[in-house]
């Protein structure tokens, strides 16, 4: 998730590169494992789906049928039953390909190659849930559709619906108009609107409040690089021989067909050109550039 973790370190959920940990383009049997507390001699699953978002990095996994995983899953499932305040978490392993210039603590770009399931995450933010049965092969979503993950969920839809203007906060006993809680009513929201009991509200109402400012740096994010998108699919279809731009309004070729693009086919001063470079510099606006030649070696 965005936000800084107990390391005093943020890794920007779009710059993880997870191909090789969810077996992308690798031959059948290749790729990254679920691991116990970063003990990579204690495989407990394995990944059958990922995605990553401006709110964060979701898999879905499964678990191996060992009497070490049944433990782990009894240890889960009284946690969850008793309604403790704390819950296992998840940790990525990798490594860190960018820092941000400005500020080494934020990682940029990060290359996956297992994920640990951990009592003791460096990020408090990250959880695990079940799949709605455990004793049957029944499918569930993607991530879980129920309990803390529905609420902190929800919470993200309705500051995303309120900083749209799809839904009106005045009079709104939780929100203010930037989609912000107002002051003590972080609580009382996950409480009256998703029904969570006393020590859950209060745990989800910290942690939100916590992540309030990485939010709206990740949707205000979002819609800059929306913005630019916008602008580059109407270039390509002024100039569809464009060499730079994508169909889908991506620029090709890293930083350097970022600068080639803005002054030859839109003739921006350099000035204004090397400004837009570092605007777009990591972001999912710009494809990176592919490495001739580099290959993964087990």
């Amino acid at each position: 998730m965005p936000g800084e973790d107990l390391q005093g370190e943020e890794v920007v959920p779009t710059g993880l590169d997870i191909d090789y940990f969810l077996g992308k383009r690798l031959p059948k049997g290749a790729g990254g494992y679920i691991n116990y507390d970063h003990d990579p001699t204690q495989i407990v699953g394995y990944p059958e789906e990922g995605k990553i978002g401006p709110q964060g990095f979701w898999i879905k996994w499964r678990t191996l049928d060992t009497p070490f995983v049944h433990k782990i899953m009894e240890q889960m499932r009284a946690l969850k039953k008793a309604n403790w305040p704390r819950r296992y978490g998840m940790s990525i392993e990798g490594v860190v390909h960018e820092r941000d210039p400005e500020n080494p603590h934020i990682i940029r770009r990060a290359f996956i190659k297992n994920v640990a399931l951990t009592p003791t995450p460096v990020h408090p933010g990250t959880f695990v849930d079940f799949a709605k049965s455990l004793t049957t092969a029944s499918e569930v979503g993607f991530d879980p559709t129920y309990g803390r993950a529905a609420a902190l969920r929800g919470w993200v839809t309705d500051v995303v619906a309120i900083q749209k203007g799809l839904v009106t906060v005045r009079g709104n006993p939780y929100f203010t108009a930037t989609g912000r809680f107002r002051p003590d009513q972080d609580v009382a929201y996950f409480r009256e609107v998703w029904g969570q009991d006393a020590a859950s509200a209060l745990d989800l109402g910290h942690f939100a409040v916590s992540r309030q400012a990485a939010l709206q740096k990740a949707l205000a994010d979002q819609r800059r690089w929306d913005g630019w998108r916008r602008h580059l699919v109407r270039q390509r279809r002024r100039d569809p021989t464009d060499p730079h731009v994508t169909a889908a309004g991506q620029i090709r070729g890293g930083d350097h067909a970022v600068a080639a693009h803005f002054l030859s086919c839109e003739g921006r001063t350099r000035a204004e050109t090397v400004r837009i470079v570092r605007a777009l510099h990591g972001s999912p606006v710009v494809q990176p550039v592919r490495q001739k030649g580099a290959h993964h070696h087990g």
